[in-house]
C-alpha cells in the first residue's frame, strides 16, 4: 500500500515538472525572439514574445503558481505595447489597435487598471466611430467583470454616444441596459444603509436615555436615604445630648452635695453647741 502511494506521488512529481518545464519553455522562446529582434522590424519581435510570455503566463496559472502568472502577465502586456508604438506613423492601424487592446487585456489581468483603461482608451481613439464603439462595449464588459464600475461605466458611455451618433438605436439600447445596470443594486444598499444608520442612532439614544434614568433613579434614591438617615443621626446627637447633660447634672448635684456636707461637717465642728 505504501508503495502505491510512493509511485503515484512521484507520478504526480514527474507531471508537475513537466507542465512547469513547459512553462520555462514559453519564457525561454519569448527571451529568444527579443534577443535575436530585428532592428527593422521590432513589431514582430515584440508581438511574438508577447504571445510567448501570455502562454507562459496561462501555464503558470494552471499549475497554481500565481506569482509567476502576474509577472509573465505583465511582461506580455509590456511587449504588446511595445509593439504597438514601434509601427510606424501611417501604418496598418489595425495592427497597432490590436496589440493595444491585447496589451490593455493583459494589464487588466494584473489589476493595473489604469495602464489598461489608458490603452484601451488609444486603441479606440484610433477606430471609426462604429468598431470603436464595439472596442469600447468590450471594454466596459470587462472592466465590469473585474468589478471597476467606474471605468467600465465610462466605456459604456462612449459606447453608447457611439451607437447613438450612429442611430443604432438598439446597440446604443443594450448598452445603456448594462450601464444602468452597473448601478442597479446601489439603491437597495443603500436603502439597507440608511436604515441601520437609524437603527444605531435609536439604540445609541435609547441606551443614553436608559443611562440617564438609572442615574437619576439613583441619585435619587440617595437623597432620600440621606433624607432618612438624617433625623436618625440627628435622634441621636439629641440623645448624645441629652446623656452628657445628664451626666453634667448628675456631676454637679453630686458636687453640691459633697460641699454642702463638707460646711456641715465643719459647721458641726467649730460652732459652739
Amino acid at each position: 500500500m505504501q508503495l502505491n502511494y510512493l509511485k503515484t506521488a512521484f507520478l504526480i512529481l514527474i507531471v508537475l515538472s513537466v507542465s512547469l518545464a513547459q512553462c520555462d519553455i514559453y519564457v525561454g522562446r519569448a527571451k529568444a525572439f527579443l534577443e535575436n529582434a530585428s532592428s527593422t522590424d521590432m513589431y514582430a519581435a515584440s508581438y511574438a514574445a508577447a504571445q510567448e510570455y501570455e502562454h507562459a503566463a496561462n501555464c503558470f496559472e494552471r499549475e497554481g503558481k500565481s506569482t509567476s502568472a502576474n509577472v509573465y502577465y505583465g511582461l506580455a502586456a509590456l511587449n504588446y505595447v511595445s509593439a504597438a508604438k514601434s509601427l510606424q506613423p501611417g501604418g496598418d492601424l489595425t495592427l497597432k489597435v490590436n496589440a493595444l487592446k491585447l496589451g490593455a487585456r493583459n494589464y487588466l489581468k494584473i489589476e493595473a487598471y489604469q495602464l489598461a483603461s489608458d490603452y484601451y482608451n488609444q486603441a479606440i481613439s484610433l477606430l471609426d466611430d462604429n468598431e470603436g464603439a464595439v472596442l469600447a462595449e468590450e471594454a466596459g464588459d470587462l472592466f465590469a467583470e473585474s468589478g471597476i464600475r467606474t471605468d467600465a461605466s465610462n466605456f459604456y458611455e462612449i459606447a453608447h454616444g457611439k451607437f447613438a451618433e450612429l442611430g443604432m438605436t438598439k446597440d446604443a439600447e443594450r448598452v445603456s441596459a448594462k450601464l444602468e445596470s452597473l448601478y442597479s443594486g446601489e439603491e437597495p444598499r443603500g436603502n439597507i444603509t440608511v436604515v441601520l444608520f437609524w437603527f444605531m442612532l435609536f439604540i445609541i439614544l435609547l441606551i443614553i436615555l436608559v443611562s440617564t434614568v438609572i442615574s437619576v433613579a439613583r441619585g435619587k434614591k440617595a437623597v432620600e436615604a440621606k433624607v432618612e438617615r438624617k433625623p436618625a443621626i440627628t435622634k441621636q446627637k439629641q440623645e448624645s445630648e441629652h446623656v452628657v447633660k445628664h451626666i453634667e447634672k448628675k456631676h454637679s448635684e453630686r458636687k453640691k452635695g459633697a460641699r454642702e456636707r463638707a460646711i456641715e461637717k465643719l459647721r458641726k465642728k467649730y460652732v459652739p453647741k
